[in-house]
Formats: C-alpha cells, structure tokens, sequence
C-alpha cells in the first residue's frame, strides 16, 4: 500500500530492514508497545525482540492476550525478554500509574512504540454524539499509530470520518512535540505500516473487499 506519487514500494519485508542486521540492534533497550499482543503491534514487538531488546513490554486491556503475546515471544527468544501488562492505553490515569510503576522499579524506557487504535464510528461526523467522536480522539490522538488515513482521510476509510480526523490531529500532535525537542534528548519516528490484514480488520470486514494486503512483517 503506498502514496500514489510513489514509483516503487515493498509489500514484504526485504533485507535493508532486517531487525538482524547490527546498524539496527536494540541491544540493552527496554523497549514498550502498546497494542502489543495482536497485528501490527505483535509484529513490532517481535522485530525488537529479534534486534536484541533487554526488555519489551506489551500493554493491552485483556490480561490474558498481553500474557499470551509475551509468553509465545519468549518461547521464541528461548528466553524472558518479554512481559505484558494490562493497562488501558485510553485512560490516562492507567497510563500515569503505568509510568509511576515503572519509575519505582527503576524501568528506563529507551523506545515507546504507540500502536492502539481504533477505527472511529462508522457514522457521519454530523449523526453521532460527541462522546462518541472525542472518544475515538482519545484513542487515535492520545495513543498515536501512523496510517496512510492521516494524509488521505477522504478516500481512506471515508465511511468512518473520525478516523482520518483523529489520525491527521495526532501526526500534528507529534510534529509538534518533534519540532520542540533536542533530537539527542528525543527523537520521534513516525511511519506508515501499511495495508495490513490485522484481526481486528478482518472483524470489520476488510479481508471480503479484494484489498492486496501487505505481510504484516513489513510493518515493523
């Protein structure tokens, strides 16, 4: 999936993105994911863990898929480089005692990855509520993933209206804390994943559309 101006783009991962590769070793990084036990998140936390990550958490609602996620990471690293946590990444008194929690154990965080989302309501932005709409904020702006739908929320997704809303606010939020920061303090990276079949997407009906999906090993 690519911008139209673009001439050639990659729908499988290819070797100059290899979590392998030494230029690109997390090695000794404590490293968060939030949305981390499914899809694109899942894909993610497995790439940092393949680059040599001391530590990844993976943050999600449901206990028992965090648990999960960070259980079949650790069979596959032959090692307990993983956990999951339950937190709701859309409440903000979760996330402070989240980072309060972490602090007491003395957990520095070198990487925080922001994959929840959600996908808006399926609804015109003038027939729904406001708690509704500022909800969907809360997920996309507050807990920021990219999406091709920031740039392109008129022909991306055009059915669910607070989607391309929410993302172009957050890629905003984000520019601004970029631009506001020392890079050797803070460095903020910002990319589109792609058109992945995620569970979640094929719950909303997105694999019957005869979409070309990406592998979801790109993402990362």
């Amino acid at each position: 999936m690519s911008l139209p101006s673009l001439k050639l783009y990659h729908k499988e991962p290819y070797p100059a993105i290899s979590p392998t590769l030494p230029q690109l070793s997390q090695l000794g990084k404590t490293v968060i994911v939030s949305g981390g036990s499914s899809g694109i998140g899942f894909a993610i936390a497995r790439s940092f863990v393949t680059a040599g990550a001391a530590r990844v958490i993976i943050l999600g609602r449901r206990r028992k898929y965090v648990e999960s996620a960070a259980k079949t990471l650790n069979h596959e690293a032959g090692c307990d480089v993983a956990e999951g946590r339950a937190v709701d990444a859309y409440s903000l008194p979760a996330i402070e005692e989240l980072w309060s929690t972490l602090h007491a154990q003395g957990i520095y965080v070198h990487v925080l990855v922001l994959s929840a989302s959600a996908y808006g309501i399926k609804s015109h932005i003038l027939e729904t509520t406001l708690e509704k709409t500022w909800g969907d904020f809360e997920a996309n702006f507050l807990v920021n993933v990219s999406t091709i739908a920031a740039y392109m929320w008129t022909t991306m997704a055009p059915d669910r209206p607070t989607y391309g809303l929410t993302k172009n606010a957050a890629l905003a939020l984000v520019q601004q804390i970029a631009k506001n920061s020392n890079p050797k303090e803070l460095q903020i990276v910002r990319f589109h994943p792609g058109g992945i079949l995620t569970e979640s997407a094929r719950k909303e009906g997105y694999a019957d559309g005869g979409f070309n999906f990406d592998d979801v090993k790109l993402a990362p």
